[in-house]
């Protein structure tokens, strides 16, 4: 049986009462992957319009889907191959993936270990969870007009 994690999700598209709270299955450390136990996720103006099924011609889904891009947390686990971090690093990352399923807004989370950095430890968990997306945006738009090909990159 697989191990399981509390987690917010969906299995349909639509407004916030689609949304509910229980277990789901945890998927399997893979190589390359960490396990981290979440401390804080952000939450984004892109996880309702996702939610809501607005989305899908940029992003598809997979029921359950659990919602959230941004995390913050402690590796718990390092798959084969995973040695950036030990196990009881603080990380932090944007983890979006090609297919919204396993997102942020978990108890924990399985994630390439390429998607996380070592968590700034003058930032609060709060204000490292809600950094990736909105200082990608911020990063962009300011430093890099127009520029979204290194994000994409780690997407593929």
């Amino acid at each position: 049986m697989a191990e399981q994690t509390q987690a917010a999700y969906y299995t349909e598209f639509g407004g916030i009462d689609k949304l509910k709270v229980g277990p789901l299955d945890l998927p399997e450390v893979g190589e390359g992957e960490v396990l981290v136990r979440v401390k804080a996720a952000g939450i984004n103006p892109v996880d309702y319009v996702v939610r809501e099924g607005h989305f899908q011609q940029v992003v598809t889904n997979a029921f359950p889907a659990v919602p959230g891009w941004d995390v913050a947390g402690i590796v718990e686990k390092r798959g084969h191959g995973a040695s950036r971090f030990a196990e009881g690093a603080e990380v932090y990352g944007y983890v979006r993936r090609l297919v919204v399923q396993h997102g942020t807004f978990t108890e924990r989370l399985v994630v390439p270990e390429c998607y996380l950095a070592a968590r700034p430890q003058h930032l609060s968990w709060e204000e490292a969870g809600a950094l990736p997306l909105a200082g990608l945006t911020a990063y962009q738009s300011v430093i890099r007009p127009g520029s979204s090909r290194r994000a994409k990159r780690c997407l593929s």
